[in-house]
């Protein structure tokens, strides 16, 4: 193989002789894994997202074409940061999700047991979903955002354009909302 071939002529090859891909990865892996650490911050996670860049890149190698001001390289990166950022939303929802599960199961009342025991049966998500479904709008926003979405009050306050102490009293309600509809629906 040829070591002096640019990037895209070695995509371009690659395609016919995947041999060549090793090229990139060779070119590409230690700055691809420190780029995506920095974002997800997690050395395993980090590896499974640059594996899963090369391949995309190379799936997609056919449709790459180069542009003006636009390289191989900036493609290439571009497809690592929507992997690494996609990742990271992805675990950071899931995180939000596991929070919310354990307030519900955190519930002091003689009730929280019977609603654990019904969150083992039914998808957890879908379960949230629905009790949200059944909440006035402004309070189950407030709790997606809040929760599932992990933005803080004053982000809320911005989003929903009212005050931090608005956000506080309608986040405070909702949980209680919330509380009410498990109780009721866990009878």
């Amino acid at each position: 193989m040829d070591n002096n071939l640019n990037d895209q002529d070695v995509l371009k090859k690659s395609i016919e002789n995947p041999k060549f891909f090793e090229l990139i990865v060779n070119r590409y892996q230690r700055a691809f894994l420190r780029k995506s650490m920095i974002i997800v911050k997690n050395g395993e996670d980090a590896e499974d997202i640059v594996q899963e860049t090369f391949l995309k890149i190379y799936k997609n190698g056919k449709k790459f074409e180069s542009v003006e001001g636009a390289s191989f390289k900036s493609w290439a990166y571009e497809i690592l940061r929507n992997t690494s950022y996609n990742y990271y939303k992805k675990s950071k929802i899931q995180n939000a999700r596991v929070k919310l599960v354990e307030w519900i199961t955190d519930l002091e009342d003689n009730s929280a047991s019977s609603v654990t025991s019904n969150m083992e049966e039914i998808e957890k998500r879908s379960y949230i979903e629905s009790i949200l479904a059944m909440m006035p709008e402004k309070l189950s926003k407030v709790l997606r955002l809040y929760f599932l979405e992990e933005k803080s009050q004053k982000e809320i306050a911005e989003i929903e354009n009212i005050s931090a102490e608005a956000v506080r009293t309608r986040v405070y309600r909702a949980k209680n909302f919330f509380k009410k509809i498990i109780l009721k629906t866990a009878i």
